[in-house]
């Protein structure tokens, strides 16, 4: 018998849809498809976002819920991948539109689960130890499946289809051949774990006979669903249950046809003026929906659990936080705005420059994050902004790549390149280095923008360059690093590492060092492109890199923070619930860096250990840029916050 439980915030804050459909004994379907950026207002919203959950929920249920037969899982969830592709190049998107999608669709075939799944979201399963993330670490008798995908859709995902949604075959069948209760919980954030284990042990929550049923609570977050499988019912055929005994077994096979058929076209009539209903009007927050109705019940009445450090490698030498915080990373103060900040901040002259998705590059006043000026660009800024000739210099999605005054954000010059930038400029002697989508690297000159030279790479530019000894270092998908003279735009060599390349190289003394998405960090000999060493992780390597005092810190897709020597030994590597993409910030004895777990992590420079963690209300793509003993550091849900490191009263 399976059961399944939705949670829906109390105060919304989620936009989500939920289904659960069972078509017989055997074949059941169970849907959690969310925005978690959603505020509640379809405005400050992409609409391709919105789009792409709508249809990809009608087409689950429609391709599930048929008037023949009902799909095997497998066929039916690789299926749904080459559409969500199709779909993808039907809607207007922009780069990041769909991280912080949540998206499950749990099939159940007999005593096997298959569960397609955002690998961004949070899919667990309860084990002996508690319930662990899918997708994190082996767990028996769960199995990641090839989704043999169509060609890769990276304008949508920045990345392949395949890297954004995981097929997880789950068995319920252990040694001894008897089918093992499941537990599973889709959606939620991670400290809402303890708060969905509490209100399952609240009397008659899991023991109900009612099989679905909704529950609000007051402190989730976004929208969760509690799936239980008790094993099938053997003892009890669906068409026993109907006092009709045809005379012969051709009668009785046909009369079970007639009735499935019967029950199918029931179903489906019901389901498509429901669909139909449900997908003409604007969604709302909280708006759950299930074929069988669901009782009303009141608020589940839980108390805050507290906070503990996520997971360790165990091998990392990382100690338990027994010792006194030092850094509370308290909130001196935020900013909100309509789209995501992911640019990493510039600091100069008091005042914090950064670019948002809204189309808006700001300067804010350091200590107290008043605005001192704003432009507007033609589209969403995504690049870090640079100094160079006494101008900041930034670049939007639209590719115009501009200069503005500090003092008061005149513009002093445009340039508008072929095609979208989301690659941050890199500033050498008197030039500005830009990636472009198109694969060339312009060199604009920082007082004019008029461009100097370019290079050609064979796939699109989308990691940002690095500069260091008269050399600059560009990424590039077609799995090359191109080192580049400066101001001459020369190739001195080029490198195949394997793998599309969209980390951000760093570069100390006669070592460079990338990251490939066939998840190895490399290092190599800044003069001749040598590869010296290299460290493999256990997911792609996408991040910003740093090089700092002879460590190098690498984020990458399996959610960890990797602490390197030199020689590419490792120092320790800390778990995070999140792929890491920012560039970790060195502060004295303490490394700063940011998840997509929506926490900023502060821990121990020599051993890893966590030091404190801040909790930001979204993903964080951003950097931190430190100065003056604060943080600044914007998020996917469009905050923006300056941290205090070193404990003071917030203000």
């Amino acid at each position: 018998m399976i059961r399944a439980i939705t949670f829906i915030p109390a105060s919304g804050g989620t936009e989500g849809l939920t289904y659960v459909e069972r078509a017989s004994r055997n074949r059941s379907l169970h849907v959690l498809l969310q925005d978690c950026f959603w505020k509640g207002s379809a405005a400050s919203h992409p609409a391709s976002r919105r789009n792409f959950l709508r249809n990809s929920y009608r087409e689950i249920i429609s391709r599930y819920v048929s008037f023949g037969r009902i799909e095997h899982p497998l066929p039916l969830a690789r299926s749904l991948v080459t559409y969500l592709e199709n779909l993808s190049r039907r809607i207007d998107c922009r780069l990041d539109d769909f991280r912080g999608i949540g998206f499950y669709a749990l099939f159940q075939d007999g005593e096997t689960f298959y569960l397609l799944a955002s690998r961004e979201g949070r899919a667990r399963i309860r084990t002996e130890s508690g319930f662990e993330t899918l997708g994190g670490r082996e767990i028996p008798g769960v199995t990641e499946l090839s989704l043999e995908s169509t060609r890769a859709q990276k304008e949508l995902f920045s990345q392949d289809l395949k890297d954004f949604v995981a097929l997880y075959k789950i068995e319920t069948v252990g040694p001894d051949k008897e089918a093992a209760p499941l537990d599973l919980s889709l959606g939620g954030s991670g400290e809402e774990m303890d708060t969905l284990l509490e209100a399952l042990d609240q009397p008659g929550v899991v023991e109900t006979e009612v099989p679905e049923k909704t529950i609000p609570l007051n402190l989730i977050s976004q929208k969760m669903m509690y799936v239980r499988f008790d094993g099938l019912v053997r003892t009890r055929d669906f068409y026993d249950a109907i006092p009709v005994r045809p005379r012969s077994g051709r009668g009785r096979k046909f009369f079970g046809y007639v009735a499935t058929a019967a029950m199918a076209v029931v179903f489906v009539s019901l389901g498509v003026l429901w669909l139909s209903e449900r997908l003409s009007r604007p969604g709302t927050p909280d708006e759950s929906v299930a074929m069988t109705p669901a009782p009303e019940t009141g608020a589940v009445a839980v108390n805050p659990a507290l906070e503990t450090a996520p997971p360790v490698d165990a091998g990392s030498g990382q100690a338990a936080a027994d010792d006194p915080v030092s850094y509370l990373l308290s909130v001196i103060w935020d900013k909100s705005y309509n789209q995501p900040v992911t640019s990493t901040p510039l600091l100069d002259d008091n005042r914090v420059f950064f670019g948002s998705r809204d189309r808006n590059f700001y300067a804010l006043d350091q200590g107290d994050g008043s605005l001192s000026w704003r432009y507007r660009a033609s589209d969403g800024i995504g690049a870090s902004p640079v100094v160079a000739a006494g101008h900041v210099i930034s670049a939007d999605y639209q590719g115009n790549v501009f200069a503005l005054a500090a003092e008061d954000g005149r513009r002093v010059w445009n340039r508008k390149l072929p095609e979208k930038v989301v690659s941050s400029p890199c500033v050498g002697d008197g030039e500005v280095l830009v990636g472009c989508y198109n694969g060339l690297a312009y060199a604009l000159s920082a007082e004019t923008g008029r461009v100097l030279w370019r290079i050609r790479t064979g796939g699109k530019i989308r990691g940002s360059c690095a500069y260091g000894g008269g050399r600059y270092y560009v990424p590039s998908y077609d799995g090359r690093i191109y080192g580049v003279t400066a101001g001459t735009g020369e190739v001195a060599w080029r490198v195949n590492l394997g793998g599309p390349v969209a980390s951000s190289p760093a570069v100390e003394g006669d070592r460079v060092v990338v990251g490939a998405e066939n998840g190895r960090i490399y290092c190599l000999e800044a003069a001749s492109g040598r590869v010296v060493w290299t460290y493999q992780t256990k997911g792609a390597v996408k991040s910003f890199l740093a090089f700092e005092n002879g460590r190098i810190y690498a984020g990458s897709n399996d959610k960890s923070m990797y602490c390197l020597d030199a020689a590419g030994k490792l120092v320790w590597k800390f778990e995070t619930d999140g792929p890491v993409y920012g560039r970790a910030a060195v502060t004295g004895d303490h490394v700063i860096f940011s998840s997509y777990d929506s926490y900023v992590y502060c821990v121990d420079a020599e051993s890893g250990r966590l030091v404190n963690r801040f909790k930001t209300n979204g993903p964080v793509y951003s950097s931190p840029t430190i100065a003056g003993g604060h943080a600044f550091i914007g998020n996917n849900s469009g905050k923006f916050y300056c941290l205090d490191l070193q404990g003071r009263e917030s203000s």
